[in-house]
């Protein structure tokens, strides 16, 4: 299937990543006021600055990552790591994952109707549309089957 055979295209949502780089600016700062007040602990600066080192990368690669999340049509769904599958070979669960304290994310887990093996999942309440909204338009495929 082409790209333009999917009517139903969602993107990862861009304020995830510019929180990430806020965040990850937020602890390299907090870095260099230690390292300016020469009063400062190495092991709790090497671990600020690696921390705002992996928030900043995460947040750089949400942003720049302009393929889509999730694509679907009558035809079949398609992901990045599974490309397009039909939906007579697939299964559609979804569900939460609970986090401590960031609360829950919605998740779409697409499952092998053969094996029953989970082929991908996909953090919906992470996309440019809201979680619902992506149900509606995956109810609106005839041929969705949930599991």
């Amino acid at each position: 299937m082409t790209e333009e055979t999917y009517p139903y295209v969602f993107y990862n949502a861009r304020w995830y990543g510019y929180f990430g780089l806020l965040s990850g600016l937020g602890f390299l700062s907090m870095a260099i006021l230690a390292l300016a007040s020469q009063r400062f602990n190495e092991i709790a600066v090497l671990f600020l600055l690696l921390v705002s080192g992996a928030f900043i990368w995460i947040g750089w690669k949400i942003i720049s990552n302009k393929e889509p999340a999730l694509q679907f049509s009558r035809a079949g769904i398609w992901t990045p790591k599974i490309g397009a599958v039909q939906w007579q070979n697939v299964l559609l669960e979804f569900g939460q994952v609970s986090t401590s304290k960031a609360g829950s994310f919605d998740m779409l887990r697409i499952i092998d109707r053969q094996t029953g093996r989970r082929l991908d999942s996909v953090a919906i309440s992470t996309l440019s549309e809201s979680a619902e909204n992506v149900k509606v338009s995956l109810q609106s495929c005839r041929r969705v089957k949930f599991k």
